[in-house]
């Protein structure tokens, strides 16, 4: 093998990016002189050379083609102001879900430009989201634990789930019809899982990628360079459901139901929305101003 192939060789046991820029006449020769090279390598190079960007510009644009439609067809739905205001979220709730929020709004678009970098024109603009993606990840790890805490109970499976999906949530009708849902509906409950869940594992394997030194957490895996592999595919992987179901929230949130995200800032909703979008909710809380 060449000098310059045996230090592209050496260089991509530590920085596996290296692969994809050297010559074609020496990555032929790369697999062969890695260890375990195709345990981990050959799909890894695959997916990041051909796939991942393929993924995740297919759900971005999908979903996004998607809401479009839901709104021009459907539109929001609109309820009147009764003056009745029903209390659904405490202070503390609406900070904890602030930061929670302000870092997935900060994770999402960052993580897009690192994956689409070198349609960015790479370089600085692309460190420097590289550095807020960081940011974002820190404003997770302070959000996720007490947003898990003191909403799990609430996320759990309830009866009245299963009407919400007869009836598409109440989002495919232009009619006002009760959902059976909780104080969250299935859908938030699905990102509730997700968004803690997936999310954290998004955070270790980002953190391992970060720190390069996974093999301690990662024992099975013999090589280092191995490790960075899986946590590179397990992230990525993750990142696109992720990605899928944060812009369904965001369009929830924002363009679903009008005046909706009113509710997390102020931590009331109206009792007309309540009546209708949380049927299985508001009886219970009909139960308890009748005793």
């Amino acid at each position: 093998m060449s000098r310059l192939a045996s230090l592209l060789v050496t260089l991509i046991t530590i920085f596996p990016g290296v692969a994809y820029a050297a010559p074609d006449i020496i990555r032929q020769q790369l697999p062969q002189s890695i260890p375990h090279y195709l345990k981990w390598g050959s799909l890894f190079v695959d997916l990041q050379v051909n796939y991942f960007k393929v993924f995740f510009l297919v759900a971005l644009i999908a979903i996004v083609v998607v809401e479009f439609l839901h709104y021009v067809v459907i539109g929001p739905k609109k309820y009147r102001e009764s003056g009745n205001k029903i209390k659904v979220y405490n202070l503390f709730m609406r900070i904890v879900h602030w930061v929670a929020a302000l870092s997935f709004t900060l994770l999402v678009p960052t993580g897009l430009i690192m994956v689409f970098g070198k349609f960015f024109g790479g370089g600085g603009f692309v460190r420097t989201m590289r550095v807020l993606h960081f940011v974002g990840a820190v404003l997770f790890v302070v959000s996720v634990i007490p947003l898990f805490f003191m909403w799990v109970l609430d996320m759990l499976p309830e009866s009245g789930d299963i009407k919400w999906f007869l009836v598409g949530g109440g989002y495919l009708t232009k009619r006002d019809v009760e959902t059976g849902a909780g104080k969250f509906n299935p859908g938030q409950k699905i990102w509730f899982w997700i968004a803690t869940v997936l999310g954290s594992l998004l955070l270790i394997t980002g953190f391992l990628m970060y720190l390069r030194e996974p093999s301690f957490v990662v024992p099975f895996v013999k090589y280092q360079i191995d490790s960075l592999r899986l946590a590179a595919i397990i992230h990525n992987l993750t990142a696109v459901l992720v990605l899928i179901m944060f812009l369904i929230h965001l369009y929830m949130s924002l363009f679903a139901v009008r005046g909706s995200l009113r509710s997390m800032i102020t931590g009331y909703k109206d009792e007309e929305e309540v009546r209708y979008m949380h049927s299985s909710f508001y009886e219970k809380i009909k139960k308890q101003l009748t005793k």
